[in-house]
């Protein structure tokens, strides 16, 4: 489900407070919820790049960005297989608000460290929820930024809304993740095949 607009506002504006933006390049890995479009509304000198599989999405962020003038640009790729050429190694920012299964958050938490110019000078921004019923589920999910070295620099509980999403109260947390020497190079095409999601044939739990 989409954020709400206030929230990618929000996000727009916590990036421009807390990060010396101009002339900075920001990774949306994913941009459902038009991130990159308010991030650049709000901080001029911000240039975003979006990569995501939703070719409409694409189309409707590549439109509007144009519309505004924005420095917006966006490529098409499957986040399992790996970033685009054009896009590894750029960045200096990376946002993401993956499936919020721990196979999805480590997937494309790697893709947003592939896009990273200088991992451990760059920052992760990440969107994540559970329900308050599931506590191991989140508990799982962090261990996995553990192990990938990431230091949770600063987070904001229920800091992003959504329309719908009802199983996590419609909201769910932002963290600010700092990578270390301990942080791995996501090999290009890992997790070609993971199960990311929570429903669907690519489900975690799906047969097959």
């Amino acid at each position: 489900v989409a954020a709400t607009a206030e929230t990618a506002l929000r996000r727009g504006l916590l990036l421009r407070s807390r990060f010396a933006l101009e002339g900075a390049q920001l990774l949306c890995v994913g941009d459902h919820d038009l991130t990159s479009l308010a991030a650049t509304l709000v901080s001029p000198g911000l240039q975003a790049v979006v990569v995501d599989i939703d070719e409409r999405m694409l189309a409707y962020i590549d439109d509007a960005a144009r519309r505004l003038g924005l420095p917006v640009h966006c490529y098409f790729a499957d986040l399992r297989l790996g970033l685009p050429e054009a896009v590894r190694g750029r960045a200096d920012l990376a946002f993401t608000d993956p499936p919020y299964t721990p196979e999805g958050v480590e997937s494309f938490l790697r893709r947003g460290l592939e896009g990273l110019a200088e991992p451990q000078r760059g920052r992760l921004l990440l969107a994540y929820g559970a329900s308050e019923t599931t506590p191991a589920l989140t508990a799982k999910t962090q261990s996995r930024l553990s192990a990938m070295g990431l230091v949770t620099e600063a987070l904001w509980p229920d800091f992003n809304r959504y329309l719908g999403a009802e199983a996590i109260g419609a909201a769910s947390d932002m963290y600010v993740l700092r990578p270390t020497a301990r942080t791995p190079q996501a090999a290009r095409g890992s997790g070609g095949k993971a199960r990311v999601y929570s429903r669907g044939a690519n489900a975690a739990e799906a047969a097959g």
